[in-house]
């Protein structure tokens, strides 16, 4: 039996206190005009921030142990009309369906009641702030070392561009790459096996804040 109703994950954003506008087909642009004097962004993302899971088999699925899915990579690009810092938090509309919590797992929904569908990381890389590489950072507190690429964190953390520790990155234009690693739960956590009309309908949401 192939899957693939209602078989995907969406990213919304928010900056300041604008909620983007956003459809149940996962298909609108995101765009925001932020109310601050300082600057007005626009933010986008290919295919307006959803991520299909596409078709996949319940013959795939593992009693005990979760099946890993092909991970999931869009650009994500945020444009501003004067220089800036830049940050952002998440929120897991989904956080009660997590199949095992974790400060970086953010859950896919539920079914067969409360059986949990399975959970997702994302990972933010190749950054760039007005077009020229740079770090990025994850951290829980006003400390930081910027990486490379960093694992997202629901809830709790504070993400952004930097130029060294504990510095932020200014500019007019940021750029990352936000990549997602799903994995299906094992069967015993789904309280029995998948269904044709299973909805996995993982939900995010990005707060962006800026303001120098």
């Amino acid at each position: 039996m192939n899957l693939n109703a209602h078989s995907a994950l969406f990213m919304t954003a928010i900056t300041c206190t604008i909620l983007l506008p956003s459809s149940q087909t996962f298909a609108a642009p995101l765009m925001a005009n932020d109310r601050s004097d300082s600057a007005s962004c626009q933010v986008s993302a290919a295919n307006g921030g959803a991520y299909p899971l596409g078709r996949f088999s319940s013959a795939q699925l593992h009693a005990n142990e979760p099946t890993k899915l092909s991970p999931m990579l869009k650009t994500w690009l945020i444009s501003c009309d004067a220089e800036t810092y830049l940050t952002f938090s998440t929120v897991d509309h989904r956080a009660d369906s997590v199949a095992t919590p974790a400060a970086n797992q953010y859950g896919l929904g539920h079914v067969n009641g409360t059986g949990k569908i399975g959970a997702y990381e994302v990972i933010m890389k190749n950054a760039a702030v007005d077009g020229v590489p740079t770090q990025v950072f994850a951290s829980t507190t006003a400390i930081f070392n910027p990486a490379a690429w960093v694992t997202l964190r629901p809830m709790q953390g504070t993400h952004g561009w930097a130029s060294a520790p504990n510095v932020l990155k200014s500019g007019k234009t940021f750029s990352a790459d936000l990549e997602v690693q799903a994995s299906l739960a094992a069967i015993s956590i789904m309280n029995g096996p998948m269904t044709d009309n299973a909805e996995i309908d993982g939900s995010m949401s990005l707060i962006f804040a800026f303001g120098i």
